[in-house]
């Protein structure tokens, strides 16, 4: 049961920062950052110890982070037949959040030793 609290309180938080997201910024761009981040929560959150993991890594990076968001997005540029921004968007997410989960983990061992 502490576990379901732990990680619902993290979600809240994740939740509001990607509706956040949502409210500043178009829908590729609130996305792409909403991945962003949420990789580089993730990557943090997996090397740090505790209850860390859950609550961050599980709560607000699993809800700061939209994969349907970004495969429907993918989708209607598909269906639109617009190749180049598909390409564009589909290879700088999976880049940029690779990249991002890998500084987190970095910063983790950082932070943790």
């Amino acid at each position: 049961m502490a576990a379901l609290v732990l990680v619902a309180a993290g979600g809240f938080f994740g939740g509001v920062a990607r509706w956040s997201l949502t409210r500043v910024l178009p829908a590729h761009p609130a996305t792409l950052a909403a991945n962003v981040i949420g990789s580089v929560i993730l990557g943090v959150a997996a090397g740090s110890p505790g209850v860390i993991p859950l609550i961050v890594g599980t709560g607000v990076a699993g809800a700061l982070s939209t994969w349907s968001s970004f495969a429907n997005q993918l989708a209607e540029l598909v269906e639109k037949r617009r190749w180049w921004e598909f390409t564009r968007y589909l290879l700088l997410t999976l880049a940029l959040c690779v990249v991002a989960a890998w500084r987190g983990t970095i910063w983790a061992q950082r932070i943790w030793g």
